[in-house]
């Protein structure tokens, strides 16, 4: 059964975890115009704050943020979109350095393709993600999903005068999820626990409740005003 978008938010918060709801989705939609059916390029990137861009890949995003020792790359997405990050990383900023790849958390859509930005960009860097994603990508061994070479607990700022930290708000839908914070411009990027104006996707298979709740309490009371996610466009506080 499908509920009307109009008629969950009067719903339990239950209802809405299980269903899950975006502003676009309505059975009484108007049909597709022309512009609404056309097809959006593959790929694209944004200037989200001053030395911070979204790469978009299909319906994927990651983050590369600009700092005086190099650019940290987050979320490399894949083998085929890695390689294109790679090239935009470049177009943007030229033949800077790599301070490192972060993983947001390891899920394959969004941490497979750190080794093609490390052979692209500066194969000694770093990958850092939580610690917990560790052992299940040493015990995967797969190639295309390397397993982090620095770890942290609950926080962790990179080795760099401009401040890029991560925060581990507990398990959600992971176990080793990854906020990245930007205090100077206010940005914030956080994946899949977290989208715009929707409490997660679908029936939340596989998700730590009740840490999910703490997760997005934790994100709420970061200092940020822009937040990127994971997957579609860009919100603030209130969109979370």
């Amino acid at each position: 059964m499908r509920i009307p978008c109009s008629l969950r938010t009067a719903l339990p918060l239950l209802l809405v975890l299980a269903y899950g709801c975006s502003p676009s989705e309505s059975p009484e939609a108007e049909p597709a115009t022309e512009a609404s059916e056309a097809t959006p390029t593959q790929f694209e990137t944004t200037e989200v704050a001053e030395g911070v861009w979204r790469f978009r890949w299909v319906g994927h995003n990651g983050l590369f943020i600009a700092t005086p020792e190099g650019v940290i790359v987050v979320d490399p997405i894949g083998t085929e979109a890695a390689a294109v990050f790679a090239e935009q990383v470049t177009d943007v900023l030229g033949d800077t350095p790599l301070l490192a790849v972060v993983y947001s958390h390891r899920d394959a859509d969004h941490a497979t393709g750190a080794e093609v930005i490390r052979a692209a960009l500066g194969p000694d860097a770093p990958i850092v993600a939580h610690q917990n994603a560790l052992a299940p990508l040493l015990e995967s061994a797969d190639p295309d999903l390397p397993a982090p070479t620095i770890t942290y607990a609950d926080r962790y700022s990179f080795e760099s005068s401009r401040d890029v930290q991560l925060h581990h708000p507990g398990p959600s839908h992971s176990d080793d999820q990854s906020i990245v914070l930007i205090p100077d411009v206010g940005v914030a990027f956080a994946v899949d626990f977290v989208a715009m104006d929707r409490v997660a996707y679908r029936d939340l298979t596989g998700w730590h409740m009740p840490g999910q709740i703490g997760a997005v309490e934790h994100l709420q009371g970061l200092d940020f005003e822009t937040i990127v996610f994971g997957h579609g466009p860009n919100g603030d506080k209130a969109s979370i």
